[in-house]
């Protein structure tokens, strides 16, 4: 025999679960909409960081952006529904996978993953991430070297 209330508390339990998962969702495409609006920034800072060397060229493309420097180019394209980007360059080794994403634990610092001969690594994208790949995609010279 069911007890006084018993079915009144698990309407509000229902209630209450569902309006929970409903917060959450609208949480979600929060994070998503702010992600989005970060990756955009990203790609404006891309621009005015390629328009300050003054010989990195830099345009918009679909999804993304494109920065060349003589007869090279280094892609960054929106990748998923967030702040996902992807990278893509002429000599990058087809398996490995490079990625650009914001890290919470970092106060939301971007951070490039890319997964090279079976290991997983991780940078700071801005700026030592950022030196590596100019050096590496669009051969501009190493500041470490003499």
């Amino acid at each position: 025999m069911a007890r006084r209330g018993e079915g009144l508390a698990a309407r509000f339990k229902a209630a209450i679960e569902a309006k929970q998962r409903s917060d959450e969702a609208k949480d979600r495409k929060v994070d998503d909409v702010l992600a989005r609006q970060a990756r955009d920034q990203l790609f404006q800072d891309l621009l005015r960081f390629a328009e300050a060397t003054g010989f990195v060229q830099a345009r918009t493309v679909e999804g993304g952006v494109e920065l060349t420097f003589e007869d090279r180019k280094l892609t960054f394209r929106a990748h998923g529904d967030a702040d996902g980007v992807e990278l893509d360059w002429q000599g990058r080794s087809p398996q490995a996978e490079h990625l650009l994403y914001r890290e919470p634990l970092l106060q939301d610092r971007w951070i490039w993953r890319y997964r090279w001969r079976g290991k997983e690594h991780r940078v700071p994208f801005f700026d030592q991430g950022l030196e590596v790949l100019l050096i590496e995609a669009l051969g501009l010279p190493d500041l470490n070297d003499g």
